[in-house]
């Protein structure tokens, strides 16, 4: 969790740091996620409408809730960045009377304004849906019915602003002698529309190609237009046909089945609703998929709730962030990526861990329970204090060192893990079974040549082979698939000094008065201890043998 926090990502509920390694769909939003969030007009619909952009700007002024503070802009992205374009056109004074805040539902805001003596109801919001809202245009800067021609120009022409992945918004006014509050949206006067370039945030692209390579699939959930979502999944390399783009009517158009049956060939939800998110993310679960949802607005709570792993961003509002598992400091879709990186290294080494466990355990069974059979004229093979001090040194400092393994190279090219699935598959037990048998044979082989000696040789060098091959095992251990010298030996800092300085200490428990009399051990000849460390690191070559023979087939 620390280490995640230094990737800029706060884990508010530990269970999500396992759930990221079984991740396999990333619904991400658009704007601020894999964009900047960094707007700016880039073009307008003056030359298509043949207008001036007067008008246009002045109702994308007086519709706005950004304002200036301490010689700061202050306020959503998107109206910063048309207050930006449009105070140029000299704003006259209106006293605003009432707001109808914008909502994911109607796409659009509107306000009332008083000025002059008059009234006037200003809306900005989706093209099509101040479209639809208006009975005159202005066109070649006058008023005149909106026929179905003008109607087709405009819809053509914001067409091609979407397809340059332009983000779109559409303005209109109402003039009246007296305010109609329950008629404020009806009746307009198109005015004209912008387009608005929200950059592509540098690593989004090599995020997502992460991800295909890692088996996860990732969705954009947006409320922009289809050919602006389309665009920018284009640009992002997440998708390449309109067949990928489904739309918030067209996905309400289908019952959960038809959805399910669906979704995976989808990789663009264009023009949805908080409600169509929180269906979306319950219909891939229903399949089977775990499921990360990323959201930073009050009515992504749900949706974000529901899913496996809940995702805010670090600018989103504090119901979102309460609401979720992670919070995103820098709000960028490659830090999500990073944090399933992380995420699987901890499951992987959760495995790494138990694995080492129960096999050194195994092979402290093995070694007693072989030397009672063995010899079973001969007394136990270790004493009480010598079991305690390997279950206590040995075992454990390795094990949380293991903990801190930095994840293996191939860690985002495997499939995600289930999440249901077992902690070690059927071959790693067969593995643990015999590495576990093979530490205590090797101690075993030990004992038997210490009997040459005496009966405290024996004990002493069986003990020390016991506790010594279960530290080269934690170097195995490091990786479970591929050979431990794959990885640089200073990768985890920690096991090598865990190591190192176990390593002496148990070298010291033979060589030390105060260790004999605690463990009843003795000094040992060069013979014996050549024959410990033979029987300790052969554990080694042959792990690195068994993992060739395991990958060869």
């Amino acid at each position: 969790v620390n280490e995640m926090s230094r990737e800029n990502t706060i884990v508010r509920h530990f269970h999500a740091t396992e759930t990221l390694g079984s991740v396999s769909v990333i619904c991400t939003d658009k704007t601020g996620t894999l964009t900047e969030n960094q707007l700016s007009v880039t073009a307008t619909s003056a030359a298509l409408l043949k207008n001036s952009e007067r008008d246009c700007q002045q109702a994308m002024v007086f519709c706005n809730n950004a304002s200036w503070e301490q010689g700061r802009l202050l306020g959503d992205p998107t109206e910063i960045a048309l207050l930006n374009w449009g105070r140029s056109a000299g704003m006259e004074k209106a006293e605003r009377i009432k707001e109808i805040p914008f909502s994911s539902a109607t796409k659009k805001m509107t306000v009332l304004l008083r000025q002059n003596g008059w009234y006037c109801a200003v809306s900005k919001g989706a093209a099509e849906v101040i479209l639809a809202q208006c009975t005159q245009i202005l066109y070649e800067n006058r008023i005149v019915p909106l026929t179905p021609s003008l109607r087709s120009l405009v819809l053509s022409g914001v067409n091609e602003f979407t397809s340059k992945a332009y983000r779109v918004l559409a303005c209109s006014r109402k003039m009246m002698f007296r305010p109609e509050e329950q008629r404020l949206e009806e009746g307009h006067c198109f005015l004209g529309f912008v387009g608005m370039i929200d950059p592509l945030k540098k690593g989004v692209k090599e995020a997502i190609q992460c991800c295909r390579k890692a088996k996860i699939n990732v969705i954009l959930i947006t409320g922009d237009h289809p050919n602006t979502a389309l665009a920018i999944g284009r640009e992002s390399h997440l998708c390449v046909s309109n067949s990928e783009v489904m739309t918030g009517r067209q996905l309400q158009q289908l019952d959960d089945q038809q959805l399910a049956q669906r979704i995976h060939e989808i990789r663009v939800f264009a023009r949805v609703t908080p409600a169509d998110k929180q269906r979306i993310v319950k219909v891939l679960q229903s399949t089977g998929a775990v499921v990360a949802m990323t959201g930073d607005g009050i009515n992504d709570a749900p949706s974000l709730k529901a899913a496996d792993v809940g995702i805010a961003m670090g600018a989103g509002t504090e119901v979102t962030k309460q609401a979720a598992d992670l919070v995103l400091l820098d709000n960028n879709f490659a830090t999500i990526v990073k944090a399933i990186r992380k995420g699987r290294a901890i499951t992987s080494n959760i495995r790494k861990a138990i694995f080492y466990l129960l096999s050194c355990n195994l092979g402290e069974i093995v070694a007693i329970f072989g030397a009672t059979l063995l010899f079973p004229a001969l007394p136990v093979i270790f004493n009480p204090a010598q079991i305690l001090w390997i279950n206590v040194v040995t075992d454990a400092f390795p094990a949380l060192a293991l903990a801190q393994e930095q994840p293996d190279a191939d860690v985002m090219e495997r499939a995600p893990q289930n999440r249901k699935g077992k902690i070690l598959s059927g071959i790693l037990w067969m593995q643990l079974l015999f590495y576990g048998f093979l530490i205590g044979l090797a101690s075993l082989i030990a004992f038997r040549f210490g009997l040459q000696t005496d009966m405290k040789t024996a004990s002493t060098m069986g003990y020390l082979v016991l506790s010594m091959s279960q530290l080269f095992h934690s170097i195995n251990c490091r990786t479970l698939s591929q050979s431990c010298f794959s990885k640089s030996l200073l990768s985890n800092f920690t096991l090598m000094m865990t190591f190192l300085l176990l390593l002496a200490l148990q070298i010291t428990t033979a060589l030390f008065p105060f260790f004999e009399t605690v463990l009843s051990t003795c000094s040992l000849s060069r013979t014996h201890w050549l024959i410990v460390w033979l029987c300790s690191m052969s554990i080694i070559p042959i792990n690195e043998i068994g993992k060739l023979i395991l990958k060869s087939n």
